[in-house]
């Protein structure tokens, strides 16, 4: 850890800032200003001018990347050292991945996100959240109003989250706050409605440690949290700490810690006494300096990052339903960051350039200048040739301008680089028949499926994909084109892979709608509606799976909308 105080300029970071200026180092802190329409803000997000305005030149820059709302400009060629804190890293994992090859240090806040980052060559550390040692209740009891409590949204994707409080809400005394219409509750507000609660229930959209606990740790009251690995098991211990629930243990540990008081409370007491020990943004902040002063920088070259920031960009603009002004001013960046690392490159590889090329490429597709944008994807294909996706586009504009002939070579070709096996050989003799449309994408998903290419991470791209980079995306498109159940079956096998158990629940539902006696669905479909927390759903499938019968469709749409 440095022995002398630094200026530590915190960007988007707020929660160390307390602890960092308790340890004798000169904070300063810069958030963007909110707007109501997310994206870049280039008047202000210049990192040259917040230094300008701050007067404060830094020997540490923290940026916190919470999300895709705001991305500061000059990070690509920042001369101080530079840090990165990404939350709800396995949501943005879609961008991560490239972003943060522009920093020297890396820390994510999930165990599993630091594992993937560390396959991909950046060397990530895992540095979980905290809270302020200010926002831990005072050791005394306060009166419980309330029996459990949740706080937190409930929306389209959050359809596992609707059922598991809806199982709870039929069962026990549940007050919940944060639903659709509702606005968001302060900090104080909340910790405040925890800290009056029996049990602070915990529901996750993906596995590890989230805010939430710790905050409802913080609050001295039972904390009640899905069990899903990644990590959560590694700081705090069931029934010592908190209590850990899982589709089966939900009901019986509810109704167990509702009724037995004094257990509950010694539960919770040690909790808290957990995070005062371990847990506080102070802790945080030591783990960070000490890594960064026993680690030197280790950010890639400036044509590597700009490459990868241009990616990073597009990815973004593809994923929100920005306004078109915003969408078309991240695509700008995306496509100036890739022609500067194509001007930079002084024999840095094909890498760079050839992930310039895809971005420059994508952007004059999704502008409808095809044969530019055919150009630059064929200079990809040849730059990068273990990568199949450049030729699986390349593919999608042949056969949608009717040259089938090419697009059968093109097809071949990107399976050829999946490997071998009766999948790719199923795939590449309907592409060499001529067999295009949704056949053919059903087989070629299946190929990305059986290769582990299921999805991207993070919330589903705008707009409908016709040039899919994974097996979901082509079984999409298969559903778009066809309307029989071998896509949608496709679909719930590739959301159950990836853990969204609520989505593949309605997949398989549809299917058995279309066909009642389908076992295979009716298996599937009633182990991811257990999953996601619909009993009712799941005892309908598997009813269905024993007996063979034949059931209203109806029956189904009833228990999923429970």
């Amino acid at each position: 850890m440095p022995s002398t105080a630094m200026n530590i300029l915190l960007i988007n970071q707020y929660y160390l800032s307390d602890a960092l200026r308790h340890m004798g180092h000169r904070v300063e802190v810069f958030f963007p200003p909110e707007t109501s329409n997310p994206g870049p803000h280039p008047e202000s997000l210049s990192l040259e001018q917040i230094v300008r305005d701050k007067d404060f030149i830094p020997d540490l820059v923290v940026v916190g990347l919470m999300g895709y709302r705001h991305f500061v400009h000059g990070l690509e060629d920042c001369p101080y050292p530079l840090a990165a804190v990404a939350t709800d890293a396995p949501l943005n994992m879609f961008w991560l991945a490239q972003y943060l090859r522009l920093f020297d240090w890396v820390f994510v806040d999930q165990k599993d996100s630091r594992d993937h980052l560390l396959d991909q060559g950046i060397p990530a550390q895992w540095l979980p959240l905290s809270v302020s040692r200010y926002l831990v209740a005072p050791p005394f009891a306060r009166p419980k109003e309330h029996g459990i409590t949740f706080v937190g949204h409930v929306d389209e994707q959050r359809l596992k989250r609707q059922w598991l409080l809806n199982q709870v809400d039929q069962h026990f005394p549940l007050t919940r706050e944060g639903g659709q219409g509702q606005s968001r509750m302060s900090v104080p507000a909340m910790l405040d409605l925890f800290a009056r609660s029996k049990i602070v229930l915990n529901e996750v959209m993906f596995p590890g440690m989230t805010l939430r606990v710790l905050q409802g740790l913080a609050s001295g009251s039972l904390v009640l949290a899905e069990d899903r690995g990644n990590g959560l098991s590694d700081l705090f211990t069931d029934g010592e700490h908190l209590a850990l629930f899982t589709p089966e243990t939900l009901r019986p540990k509810a109704a167990y810690y509702l009724a037995h008081d004094q257990e509950r409370e010694r539960v919770a007491a040690q909790g808290r006494e957990e995070v005062l020990k371990h847990h506080l943004s102070e802790h945080r902040a030591q783990t960070l300096l000490k890594h960064i002063a026993h680690n030197p920088p280790c950010r890639a070259n400036l044509p590597e990052r700009l490459a990868n920031a241009a990616l990073a960009y597009l990815h973004v603009s593809q994923r929100y339903p920005m306004h078109e002004q915003r969408l078309r001013t991240m695509s700008r960046r995306a496509a100036l960051r890739a022609m500067e690392a194509l001007g930079t490159l002084n024999g840095h590889g094909d890498l760079v350039r050839g992930l310039a090329c895809s971005v420059l490429g994508r952007l004059h597709l999704d502008e409808e200048q095809v044969e530019h944008a055919q150009h630059l994807l064929t200079e990809t294909a040849l730059l990068l040739r273990s990568d199949p996706l450049p030729l699986l586009t390349l593919a999608r504009i042949a056969e949608n301008r009717g040259h089938s002939r090419q697009a059968a070579t093109l097809y071949v070709s990107a399976l050829q680089r999946l490997g071998q096996g009766q999948t790719v050989d199923l795939a590449a003799d309907l592409a060499r028949s001529g067999e295009f449309g949704p056949k053919l994408w059903l087989a070629v998903g299946n190929v990305l499926l059986e290769r582990g290419k299921v999805r991207d991470p993070g919330f589903i791209k705008a707009r409908d994909e016709e040039y899919p980079s994974s097996a979901e995306e082509w079984f999409a498109l298969a559903a778009r084109g066809d309307s029989g159940l071998e896509p949608i079956l496709a679909l719930g096998k590739s959301a159950r892979i990836s853990g969204q158990d609520d989505q593949a629940a309605l997949c398989f539902a549809r299917v058995l709608e279309m066909d009642p006696t389908l076992h295979e669905a009716a298996l599937l479909g009633s182990a991811a509606a257990k999953a996601a927390y619909n009993p009712d759903l799941a005892r309908v499938m598997q009813m269905r799976a024993l007996s063979g019968l034949r059931h209203e469709p109806q029956h189904l749409g009833q228990a999923a909308s429970l």
